[in-house]
């Protein structure tokens, strides 16, 4: 069954749809659909239907939705043939879940299955199909598109009145997400004593953190604060080597073989597991996070925390000498490159961790236990603000010099979900994509995605009451004519 806005004929549903199609009717046309009534009497308009995740989860992520009365609901979007999809699916008993803020279905059931969280709470729920028979049946009226986040819109929104240069305007959005970082970086410093140690803890948090990705994020700032470095150092001894950090960190982390209850297949992993146990009883400390707090289902091995965390290890060896800001401050005036200063926090998977994607799972050639990429992401988001932000704090000039140009230098990462899809939001708008060559435009891309979640800094967001008119009085207007 084919609908039209605009004239223009979109897609096709066929005799059977599938989800998957349902999922692309959204995306594509849920900005340009009239308003959406929805189960519990709401009406609202799609401002934008939120980025496709390709994680275990919600089928779109960070979706912007406006009611009649103007209230803004941000947050995910489920989608199913059905409203008992939902259940049959076990979302009402999956945390991952408890973002959703709206539940989209094509067709509507009698009585309506209510959509409920794991945390209890009651979520609306839409039903597609009532509005595409509408508009199938004026599909040939040449109206313009409802108003939505039209690629044009987001540029307008998000940058400055009359900016035509896309490069140089991510570059200036990159600088205001870097002095937002470094501002959080110095509010936290300003909390300690000032010393050394009171930094390496705040560094340490966010190295971790950056380590987590996105769905573990919280269980390693977690982590890192229960065990802290000042509980860690002694701990591990005076010289302590990657194995004995591997062990604390994974056994505050409650990841360990026996903490999990694996089934151990091979001699190494058996080897392996045995000496972390030892090392782990000896230090006398207690998990700070339990097995259950970490999310391991979708993600793939290389990513999993039991990895990313033995990568850790390798990091705060390399550095004990030192100490982790005094270290990491003297490559950063040292280095000739970002490149250089890349390989702080990388870390190679030799010796068992070659072999194994985790301790139950050998492999012929693993990767990185923290890659280029992943140490690039580091550098930009946690080392140089922390580094700006603490000379500001010491009025030491030469190291903020430093670390700004090592973020105006510092190649980009790899894309990621949020980079490719303002990429291809500005290249709608625009064109053509955008040409990020430096770190410094990629964290603009990212930091024009959080603007425009209202996350973005103190400029208001686009979303505002002002909108309300906008979306519903024009919508109401056109219905009486």
């Amino acid at each position: 069954e084919s609908h039209d806005h605009g004239g223009r004929t979109q897609m096709q549903l066929g005799r059977r749809p599938r989800e998957s199609a349902v999922a692309r009717l959204w995306r594509e046309e849920g900005a340009r659909l009239p308003p959406l009534d929805c189960d519990d009497g709401r009406r609202l308009r799609v401002l934008y239907p939120g980025r496709p995740s390709a994680d275990a989860g919600p089928d779109f992520r960070d979706a912007v939705l406006l009611t009649e009365t103007g209230e803004l609901l941000r947050g995910d979007v489920e989608v199913h043939l059905r409203p008992g999809g939902w259940r049959a699916h076990g979302h009402h008993r999956d945390r991952r879940y408890n973002g959703v803020v709206l539940h989209v279905v094509l067709w509507p059931s009698a009585g309506g299955a209510a959509t409920t969280l794991e945390m209890g709470a009651q979520v609306p729920t839409v039903a597609l199909y009532p509005v595409l028979q509408q508009t199938v049946g004026r599909r040939r009226e040449r109206r313009p598109a409802a108003p939505g986040l039209e690629p044009t819109a987001l540029w307008a929104a998000a940058m400055p009145q009359g900016e035509q240069s896309v490069g140089p305007a991510l570059g200036r959005a990159g600088d205001a997400r870097f002095n937002a970082k470094a501002a959080s970086f110095r509010a936290r410093l300003r909390q300690g004593d000032g010393g050394s140690r009171w930094a390496g803890q705040i560094l340490y948090q966010g190295i971790m953190e950056a380590l987590g990705y996105s769905r573990n994020r919280a269980p390693m700032l977690r982590l890192a604060r229960g065990l802290p470095l000042a509980a860690l150092r002694p701990a591990a001894g005076r010289q302590p080597d990657a194995l004995t950090l591997e062990a604390l960190l994974l056994g505050a982390a409650g990841l360990l073989p026996h903490q999990r209850g694996l089934l151990l297949l091979t001699p190494k992993g058996a080897e392996r597991a045995a000496a972390l146990a030892d090392a782990w009883a000896r230090s006398k400390l207690r998990p700070a996070v339990t097995p259950g707090e970490w999310d391991r289902v979708g993600i793939r091995p290389p990513n999993a925390p039991v990895r990313r965390l033995a990568g850790a290890a390798v990091i705060l060896a390399r550095h004990r000498r030192e100490g982790l800001p005094d270290a990491l401050r003297r490559l950063s005036l040292e280095a000739d490159s970002p490149a250089a200063l890349r390989w702080a926090f990388q870390a190679e998977g030799e010796g068992f961790w070659d072999s194994h994607l985790d301790f139950h799972l050998p492999a012929h050639r693993a990767p990185a236990l923290v890659g280029a990429g992943r140490a690039g992401e580091i550098l930009v988001n946690v080392l140089l603000p922390h580094l700006y932000a603490a000379a500001h704090l010491a009025g030491d000039v030469a190291l903020g010099r430093r670390a700004l140009q090592l973020f105006h230098d510092a190649p980009p990462s790899p894309d990621n979900e949020v980079t490719r899809e303002v990429k291809a939001l500005i290249a709608a708008s625009k064109g053509g994509r955008p040409v990020v060559n430096s770190a410094r435009r990629q964290q603009g891309l990212i930091h024009l995605y959080r603007f425009l979640q209202g996350r973005g800094g103190p400029r208001a967001a686009p979303w505002s009451r002002d909108w309300y008119g906008q979306h519903f009085g024009r919508q109401a207007a056109a219905e009486r004519g």
